[in-house]
């Protein structure tokens, strides 16, 4: 046992809205292979980083991923999975709220144990409140020693209520930014840049669907005063990034209607 002791980081998402999806569509023919189906594409993002060697558990609507604290670059690459995780939940019509934390832990398959554990749970469910991934103030300390701060400058914020947390939509933004940047070098090189034309088509779909699903949930939970709060907190953070990337990528972008 004492082998599986490891110095990690674990990040725990608790799906909103999950369990209420699961009992309605347990009543559907193909309700719950819909859920599995889903809960498997999430797993095999988190598997694609593969570099880091993370890990993934999922129940019912909680999700963790973990990686081995050998050094700053994994624990980047968990709170990249995490933002990639956020948003395609986002796209699936799920918002996500979560915490991540660093210690000593037992993380198997079939046991997800330690105190990183436990205050990445009290994270989501004590200080996170709105739709966002918070970060442990040791989780913090590691990455301060990262060589490069460049990640932590453009993904990492403050918020006005104090708890750092993980943008998602500066790495869905940033890589809507880059896809655009390349294929206009080729468009003016007279290449198709067809790979780079899908990528940037792909990319503009997912940014407009959640467009699509802020706008929706804005109008009809308005009488829902906490469900609203959790939506328009999001819609905020999402449209602050939408129109930085909107400078650069042009009017294909959908920008969410708000009502306050």
């Amino acid at each position: 046992m004492l082998r599986e002791i490891e110095d990690r980081t674990v990040c725990y998402i608790d799906l909103m809205g999950f369990s209420a999806a699961v009992s309605a569509r347990s009543k559907e023919p193909n309700g719950l292979s819909e859920i599995t189906a889903l809960l498997r594409k999430a797993e095999a993002l988190v598997k694609g980083y593969s570099d880091a060697d993370l890990r993934f558990q999922s129940l019912s609507d909680s999700i963790f991923i973990s990686t081995v604290n050998r050094s700053p670059d994994n624990v980047l690459s968990l709170l990249t999975c995490a933002q990639d995780l956020f948003i395609f939940f986002l796209t699936e019509g799920f918002l996500a709220r979560g915490g991540i934390a660093s210690g000593p832990c037992v993380f198997t398959e079939s046991i997800v144990l330690g105190e990183p554990v436990v205050r990445a749970v009290k994270l989501e469910s004590q200080i996170a409140e709105y739709p966002r991934i918070v970060l442990s103030k040791g989780t913090m300390d590691t990455l301060s020693s990262h060589p490069s701060q460049s990640y932590i400058k453009k993904h990492i914020e403050r918020s006005e209520d104090g708890p750092y947390w993980v943008n998602p939509f500066s790495l869905l933004f940033e890589l809507l930014i880059d896809a655009d940047s390349h294929w206009k070098e080729e468009a003016v090189k007279g290449e198709s840049g067809g790979e780079r034309y899908n990528s940037r088509g792909e990319l503009i779909k997912k940014v407009n669907l959640i467009s699509e699903f802020i706008s929706t949930n804005l109008y009809s939970l308005q009488e829902d005063r906490k469900s609203y709060s959790y939506h328009f907190w999001i819609s905020k953070q999402y449209r602050r990034k939408l129109c930085e990337a909107a400078l650069v990528v042009g009017t294909e972008l959908k920008n969410p209607q708000f009502s306050a």
